[in-house]
């Protein structure tokens, strides 16, 4: 009876080890998703924040530039595997500027149609400018 329960602990210790090594490679493979989005970096160091140009730019290159971002909007323009995205309603142009890992992804793109995407932060925006990065991937069409 003792070997029975043992065979049997020892039976499930094999599957939890098992479960345990799926799971972490599942979450391995699984690309995470950026935490931090597009208006959060333009509300702290855009156009309309409250520091002064130095601290957004200081604050850009401390907590932004390398980081992936998502940005979720309307497609403003669409050129050479750059895509313009506008975020804000009261800006005129655009907000961000992406140049998408794979230069074919914007093909088949629709200027005024939702997207979102995951980037990597390279150029932190302003009055005049739009943040801007590279790698850009699809999230959601």
């Amino acid at each position: 009876m003792q070997s029975c329960v043992h065979n049997h602990n020892l039976k499930e210790n094999f599957y939890m080890k098992k479960l345990l090594i799926a799971t972490a490679l599942l979450a391995l493979a699984t690309p995470a998703l950026a935490a931090t989005t597009a208006r959060e970096v333009i509300r702290e160091t855009g156009c309309d924040s409250r520091f002064s140009d130095e601290k957004k730019e200081d604050l850009f290159k401390a907590k932004y530039k390398g980081q992936r971002i998502v940005a979720a909007g309307t497609v403003a323009m669409l050129k050479d595997g750059q895509v313009n995205l506008k975020l804000l309603s009261t800006t005129l142009t655009f907000d961000v500027r992406i140049h998408m890992r794979d230069e074919r992804a914007t093909y088949d793109m629709e200027k005024g149609s939702k997207v979102t995407i995951e980037f990597t932060a390279n150029s932190n925006g302003g009055c005049v400018l739009s943040l801007s990065g590279d790698d850009g991937v699809v999230v959601e069409q």
